[in-house]
Order: structure tokens, then sequence, then C-alpha cells
């Protein structure tokens, strides 16, 4: 959990309350309590998930951000460079990653696929590069090696959570 924390203090992201998303005009993510996730893996994948979109921002790598909405080609490009984002991420720090847990967006990765052969192989690239990107920052606030949190940080996500001595 301190390294999903951690990534999106490093990538300079404010952290609300809400569904899961990520706004880039407000340059927000938005997650669920703790708590209201099936496990820390569900957690940590999600917002590594959300992560993924914030390296979209103008201030990071700057990706296209495409025409249409939700069930567009587009949309589908840029959930899918999440969604390998978080796999990615998940596999750099040994977090069991299942992809069930997210299968709503195959359907419309589907139909991009369809259209674009080479579409699979431009998206891993992009989450290559967001991962980069995530790991370069990381490095730079000097915690990819460290994967701890102080209790501070645990806090200041959910100030719910309570000690138990």
């Amino acid at each position: 959990i301190s390294t999903a924390i951690h990534v999106n203090k490093a990538l300079g992201v404010t952290v609300l309350k809400g569904p899961p998303s990520y706004n880039v005009n407000t340059d927000t993510i938005r997650m669920p309590d703790l708590c209201e996730f099936t496990s820390p893996e569900a957690f940590i994948s999600t917002s590594f998930h959300e992560a993924g979109h914030a390296t979209r921002h103008p201030s990071r790598l700057n990706r296209e951000r495409g025409e249409g909405g939700f069930g567009s080609e587009a949309y589908a490009k840029e959930e899918l460079v999440a969604e390998l984002t978080a796999a990615f991420l998940c596999a750099e720090f040994r977090i069991q990653y299942k992809l069930e847990q997210h299968a709503s967006y195959l359907k419309s990765w589907l139909k991009a696929f369809k259209g674009q052969p080479s579409y699979l192989i431009t998206s891993a690239s992009e989450a290559s590069k967001a991962v980069a990107y995530i790991k370069d920052k990381m490095s730079d606030w000097d915690l990819h090696e460290s994967n701890s949190a102080c209790l501070s940080d645990l806090l200041a996500y959910d100030p719910d959570i309570r000690m138990i001595a």
C-alpha cells in the first residue's frame, strides 16, 4: 500500500476521495477508502491504474488525449495504457495482479484491436514509457528501493485508520 501512495506522491498528483478516476483537467486522482477494496492488491492495482492515467498529463508525458468518450477507440486505448501500466508496475513491485478484476475494459479493447493491429504494441510501448517515468520520479524521491511508509503517509491518505495496540 505504501508503494501505491508513494507513486502518487512522486508524481505530484493530488488524491481525493471518490470512485476510482483520474481528471486530467484538475490533475487529480480519486480513490475510495482502503476498506472499500476486496484486498490490498486490488487497492494497489487500481491506484497504479489511475497513476498510469496521470502520466498522460501535459506536465508529464503529454500523451495524446484523442477524441471521444466512454466506448470510443481513443478512450479504450487510454484505458489499455493505464491497465498495462498497472500490470507492469505490479510486476515491478511483486504485487499479485489479477486481470479479472479489471476485465470491464476488455470489450472496448477488442473493438479497437480489430481496427488497428498495432494497437496492443503501441499501447504497451506507451505503458512502458509511463512505468519508466514513474520509476524515474520515484527514484528522484529516493523511494524506488524502499517500500516502507510511515504512519503519517497512511493517515494522510485515510485518517480513519486506527492503531491497534
